[in-house]
């Protein structure tokens, strides 16, 4: 997939209220080296592909390793400077989506995850929701 792709992809879901609120989510794709993720304050419906932060994964991967202080101020600090130092983006005032290295973490190429309706998680606390298996059929055209 690539980034054309995922910004049609972020479009298309995120401007449907059926999928989400108010075009709330995030979407990111990556490769071995590279993870473009949804810029921080950006919205699904309307992003392009340069509101995506390009980041390293390496770096990200070395997040998972570091020892944060117990201290929340310094290691809030810590962890955001971190952050911001995996961005290879050439805009380094871009911020990625507060699940950056969440979506680093996942084995696939795509990842997104949207902001749903209070309907739809009751639906699928009951068992009842239905709309999961469609979603997953209609991502699969985008791949």
């Amino acid at each position: 997939m690539d980034l054309s792709t995922l910004v049609k992809m972020s479009n298309t879901y995120g401007s449907n209220p059926a999928y989400v609120l108010a075009g709330g989510g995030n979407t990111s794709v990556k490769d071995e080296t590279t993870l473009y993720v949804k810029g921080s304050g950006t919205q699904l419906a309307t992003i392009k592909a340069e509101e995506f932060v390009e980041m390293s994964r390496a770096r990200l991967n070395e997040i998972m390793k570091t020892e944060y202080p117990g201290n929340d101020t310094e290691r809030e600090a810590a962890y955001l400077a971190d952050v911001m130092a995996a961005v290879t983006d050439a805009d380094k005032t871009k911020r990625p989506s507060v699940e950056a290295l969440l979506h680093n973490l996942f084995a696939y190429t795509a990842c997104s995850s949207y902001s749903c309706k209070r309907s739809d998680l009751r639906q699928w606390r009951k068992g009842t929701f239905r709309a999961a298996s469609w979603k997953r059929g209609s991502l699969d055209r985008h791949l």
